[in-house]
């Protein structure tokens, strides 16, 4: 996952070399809804909250670029299971963190809107902490991919306004996922793709270049 981390961040430096034409910064937020998945013996859950984050637009052609997408969601872990306490519902805080890139392809609508969208892969990062109840986990990093639209509202020929929708997925492993302790007990999240984020953002975008 570090070399993942070290390449999205190369490709920033490394795209103005390539002929970008154009590059597009916008500061995101929103919200994610929460979700539900299969645990050991039991169900989790993380329940939806308040999304940051922000995204780099790189165009190459009037239509065509690439874009580094990260987003972080302030969560709470809400697990079941008879492995944990009994089976009594314990609730965690964590965050959901996604730091992912893709190509995009923009369909301008006129001079003032542009609808765009994006497939993009990368990395998840999803931890848990309550230490009042000494309840903890390691961060857990996995692969991530995700499907992006978005609608541009040019305010002036350098400012507008992006209103987005975005799902993301963690991409999971045999014996991959949060692992919750509690007296030496483990809870394991199984499977490929249990956990899905959708958000719904907006945003305020700067575009620089050409």
């Amino acid at each position: 996952m570090k070399r993942i981390c070290t390449l999205l961040f190369a490709s920033i430096f490394s795209i103005p070399f390539l002929g970008a034409q154009q590059m597009e910064l916008t500061a995101l937020g929103g919200y994610t809804f929460g979700d539900t998945f299969p645990i050991q013996a039991g169900t989790a859950r993380f329940d939806g909250g308040s999304t940051y984050g922000g995204m780099f637009n790189f165009l190459f052609s009037e239509n065509t670029g690439l874009n580094i997408l990260y987003t972080q969601e302030i969560t709470f872990l809400e697990l079941r299971s008879p492995l944990v306490q009994n089976g009594e519902r314990i609730v965690i805080e964590g965050d959901i963190r996604f730091l992912t890139l893709g190509v995009s392809h923009r369909l301008p609508i006129n001079d003032k809107f542009a609808a765009s969208g994006s497939a993009n892969l990368g990395m998840a990062v999803l931890s848990a902490d309550n230490s009042e109840q000494s309840y903890s986990s390691n961060s857990e990093y996995m692969f991530a991919a995700g499907l992006n639209g978005w609608l541009d509202i040019y305010l002036t020929e350098r400012i507008g306004l992006k209103c987005m929708a975005n799902l993301q997925m963690p991409i999971q492993f045999a014996g991959a996922g949060i692992n919750v302790n509690s007296n030496g007990t483990s809870v394991g999240v199984n499977g490929y793709s249990n956990i899905l984020n959708f958000s719904l953002m907006g945003g305020l975008t700067l575009r620089l270049g050409q």
